[in-house]
């Protein structure tokens, strides 16, 4: 069984602690997914997202839990680390799976001097064999960077603008959220879709990072 890394959100109305979202495709889930990586391409940024999430919350997650939440403040670092990846390290290029970034401070200092490499480790792996990985890693990045911008413009001005296709990111919009419109299909009810319109601060995004393999 593979590697499936998910971001998971559940929108919560604050005065009350109701829960006001659900997934269109599972709709006896009330969390969805904002996010999602699979293949073992994925391990290395878990490895720094669990790092980080700890950082922040002074907790001891491991790459055994499942189920790890953390605060909204943790998403700008968690963008930084993945737009790492969209550029592999010379050590990674000729491996078969990644194994690490740019933004992984223990493997700095290895790096200063390190060869441009002209031998393949393994003879069927090309120079550009993580080309696709890298574009995965940036369209993610581009996604959960728009996300951030949403959820500043309701924290600081109170303002509910969905992300647009209009910033560049049908293609990438696409490849995460199909074909539901985000985050207003995933508000289960009329009312509630209204009331969040009218005054989004006044709800509470909670977010888990769901480590599955």
């Amino acid at each position: 069984m593979g590697l499936e890394l998910y971001i998971d959100v559940t929108i919560k109305e604050t005065a009350t602690g109701r829960i006001i979202s659900f997934d269109p495709t599972y709709s006896y889930n009330k969390s969805f997914h904002i996010f999602w990586f699979d293949g073992w391409a994925a391990a290395p940024v878990r490895c720094s997202w669990i790092e980080i999430i700890n950082r922040y919350g002074s907790t001891h997650y491991t790459e055994e839990d499942n189920l790890i939440p953390f605060p909204q403040t943790v998403l700008r670092e968690m963008c930084s680390c993945l737009l790492s990846y969209c550029c592999v390290p010379e050590e990674n290029r000729y491996q078969l799976d990644l194994e690490t970034s740019f933004w992984d401070s223990g493997k700095r200092e290895q790096r200063h001097g390190t060869p441009y490499k002209t031998e393949q480790r393994y003879s069927h792996i090309e120079w550009d064999e993580h080309y696709y990985t890298e574009n995965n890693f940036l369209t993610l990045s581009r996604v959960l960077r728009e996300i951030i911008w949403m959820l500043d413009q309701i924290h600081y001005e109170n303002k509910y603008i969905p992300i647009s296709r209009a910033h560049g990111l049908d293609e990438a919009f696409q490849w995460v959220f199909d074909k539901w419109t985000f985050p207003d299909d995933y508000i289960e009810l009329p009312d509630d879709l209204k009331k969040f319109k009218e005054n989004p601060s006044a709800y509470t995004w909670e977010f888990n990072l769901l480590n599955s393999y």
